[in-house]
């Protein structure tokens, strides 16, 4: 069998296991391009993802693929695709979908075979120069399925951390119905992150916000449950960095210089055995699209049922859909989390920026319309949370290191503020006590009039 003929046959496996087991194209990284340009197989592969997508948002029951509900859907623009006669054909050829993923394996390679011979033509005609060659050829790389990739446990990058820390020491110059999380405020407002809920956490810049949510992580993980933090802004060892500062309580500037005493030292070792002991996951995979989360998410689901899933942040994370402009691809990212949730029946909490008008009022808190490309944004959200800090814009102020969590929307939990203390050389947010709260409000009262 040639290499044409068995991509062939791997691409029609590929579609008639997808419409044999429709749940096979939520795990499906293919794309219309992946297939041959030459045959109908990606417009079919199209046809199937709108099909899954209409059935999904008419709520209907039963098979997407059925050739009554496609035709209400394209009429006589299945043709285009080889009629129903054709598709009955592929559902009807394949006995098994065991192999399903060799299949997508082998309609990727050639995918990828396909763009590295186009390269090499260009190449060869002088049509790029250094810069354009180097980016192709990393968009070509990226079209690999990475069998070996995926979240990794945090307690697996330890041993090397240790090693890494001591280095830069050696070189130094001198009751809840839902899942426990950071703030016992929260918990008490929301009952934790529930099940099928879609969290987002936003503030400025600077004011805390992957603080906040590996403080989130690290509790809810020590309470029995499994995280994943998808990181599509820092590497993994950033992440653990901070990580390692909030359980150890060590100012994070120790923990990036190495600069350690020895009781440092004892309650950093302190912490790798509480991070051990937790199912904390951490995927930093770059170019990191909303599919693959959901892909990701549900593999670990099957390991842990109690699983909470944690993306650092939503406007940076991409979709293997063509949008037509960033608020498109935003919305649907945002729509892909919504739907996840409920699909996986998980807790989601995703970081959210927000934009600079809130800085150009008296009040500088964050609300809704400050969410970047808001609009379906603030719809999906369950419960929305923003930061605000006083002393990141006031430095004279009385309330220093009092950090509000503001809910300003919370589905079947309602609003509130919840008030914690933010310790910023460590990055650890600690529930602030009421006694401490009043006498820090009291101080700024007064301190205001007397400004007058």
């Amino acid at each position: 069998m040639s290499i044409f003929e068995r991509t062939q046959d791997a691409e029609i496996a590929v579609l008639g296991s997808i419409m044999t087991d429709p749940s096979l194209l939520d795990d499906c990284p293919l794309t219309k391009e992946s297939f041959d340009p030459e045959g109908i197989n990606g417009k079919i592969f199209e046809v199937l993802k709108y099909a899954k997508r209409k059935h999904v948002e008419k709520k209907r029951e039963g098979d997407p693929f059925d050739p009554v509900f496609l035709h209400q859907l394209w009429g006589d623009k299945i043709d285009q695709v080889g009629g129903q006669i054709y598709l009955v054909k592929i559902r009807g050829s394949i006995a098994s979908t065991h192999g399903f993923d060799g299949y997508v394996k082998i309609v990727s390679e050639a995918h990828s075979q396909r763009e590295l011979t186009n390269f090499g033509y260009e190449i060869s005609s002088g049509k790029m120069n250094y810069a354009e060659a180097k980016k192709r050829l990393k968009d070509i790389e990226e079209l690999q399925i990475d069998d070996g990739e995926g979240p990794v446990l945090f307690s697996s990058l330890l041993d090397s951390h240790g090693k890494l820390l001591a280095k830069r020491s050696q070189s130094a110059v001198e009751g809840l119905t839902g899942y426990k999380t950071g703030s016992e405020g929260f918990d008490k407002l929301t009952g934790g992150h529930q099940n099928g809920s879609y969290t987002l956490i936003g503030a400025r810049p600077s004011i805390g916000k992957t603080q906040y949510v590996l403080n989130d992580m690290l509790a809810t993980s020590c309470a029995n449950n499994a995280a994943a933090f998808f990181s599509l802004e820092m590497k993994k060892s950033s992440v653990l960095d901070r990580l390692i500062s909030i359980t150890s309580g060590i100012d994070s500037n120790k923990i990036r210089s190495g600069r350690l005493t020895d009781s440092d030292w004892v309650n950093y070792y302190k912490a790798l055995q509480i991070i051990k002991q937790a199912n904390m996951f951490i995927d930093d995979k770059p170019g990191q699209t909303v599919e693959y989360i959901w892909r990701q998410a549900k593999k670990l689901k099957k390991k842990y049922p109690r699983l909470v899933i944690y993306v650092d942040y939503l406007q940076i994370v991409g979709t293997e859909e063509k949008s037509k402009s960033n608020a498109e691809r935003i919305s649907h990212v945002s729509s892909c989390f919504n739907q996840m949730k409920n699909d996986l029946d998980i807790p989601v909490i995703a970081i959210t920026s927000v934009n600079r008008k809130c800085e150009e009022r008296p009040d500088k808190r964050p609300t809704m319309a400050d969410i970047r490309e808001s609009g379906d944004i603030e719809f999906h959200g369950d419960v929305i949370g923003f930061l605000y800090r006083d002393d990141y814009y006031y430095p004279e102020t009385e309330l220093k290191g009092l950090a509000e969590l503001n809910i300003a929307k919370g589905r079947d939990v309602g609003t509130g503020t919840v008030y914690l203390n933010f310790n910023r050389k460590n990055g650890r947010f600690i529930d602030m006590d009421k006694d401490a709260l009043y006498e820090m409000q009291k101080r700024e009262q007064e301190a205001k009039r007397s400004r007058r």
